[in-house]
């Protein structure tokens, strides 16, 4: 298939996405709290599907088939925190979404991942909304604390995935939409996902 009609076809995609549920009007140019409690929601729902799918595949670094479970609980925690609260300001949406992950993360993937939400809980602070240069941002510091958090981050797993989705839109968000930057961050990281294996040998095993 032609790589710039794929390119339209996936930004068509996520537009509709990203527009209001019975809505005709343009898609969201904002992350607002709604729209990050949905993501949460969504990014559950996966999980919950493929948790099975995640232990199976964990070899790295320890091959105890857990990181399905791990990220699924973290996840979980991160939206219940997310939907008791009644303020629906974006800044604190994130704030509950870190928290609520920091309380319930277990295992290296858990705390990956609660560390990648506080950085949106970094950046959004205070928000209402966020913009295509916003959300790079909070991508970026993201994955600045989950490198961090890592005593021998290693390049090949879901730092790099994360790095490289930020690297992407690094210097041309600001010139994209919402919609634009979540679909050249989606590609890159999937690009990057299917070339761990040559990165980190062992997971070829």
């Amino acid at each position: 298939m032609n790589t710039a009609f794929q390119y339209e076809k996936n930004c068509a995609i996520i537009e509709t996405r990203t527009r209001p549920r019975g809505s005709h009007s343009m898609p969201n140019e904002y992350l607002d709290g709604a729209l990050f409690h949905s993501a949460i929601k969504e990014t559950l729902r996966k999980l919950t599907l493929k948790r099975k799918s995640l232990n199976q595949i964990n070899v790295f670094p320890v091959p105890d088939g857990d990181t399905g479970n791990n990220l699924l609980a973290t996840i979980e925690s991160a939206y219940h925190k997310v939907s008791n609260q009644s303020e629906s300001q974006l800044g604190e949406a994130a704030k509950a979404a870190y928290l609520g992950a920091r309380e319930g993360s277990t295992g290296n993937s858990g705390a990956i991942f609660t560390q990648f939400l506080k950085g949106f809980a970094t950046v959004f602070s205070g928000k209402d909304k966020a913009g295509a240069i916003e959300l790079a941002n909070a991508v970026r510091e993201g994955t600045r604390n989950a490198y961090q958090a890592i005593r021998d981050p290693r390049e090949g797993t879901i730092l790099t995935v994360a790095r490289k989705a930020f690297e992407a839109v690094e210097t041309i968000a600001r010139d994209n939409t919402l919609a634009s930057t979540l679909l050249i961050m989606y590609l890159e990281a999937r690009k990057a996902l299917a070339n761990t294996v040559r990165v980190l040998p062992v997971l070829k095993e």
